[in-house]
């Protein structure tokens, strides 16, 4: 969310879901879409 709020990116979402998909990296559903609440973006498809 830093890189977000410093303009680096233009959302969150793309990049949890990148994570997830590409990467390996695992979150909960909660985690998921407490962070995307927490960055102003919906959760409606996760990962």
């Amino acid at each position: 969310m830093a890189a977000k709020s410093r303009g680096w990116i233009p959302a969150v979402k793309p990049v949890m879901d990148e994570l997830i998909g590409r990467a390996g990296f695992w979150v909960s559903q909660a985690v998921y879409s407490r962070i995307l609440e927490l960055a102003g973006e919906s959760s409606v498809d996760f990962g």
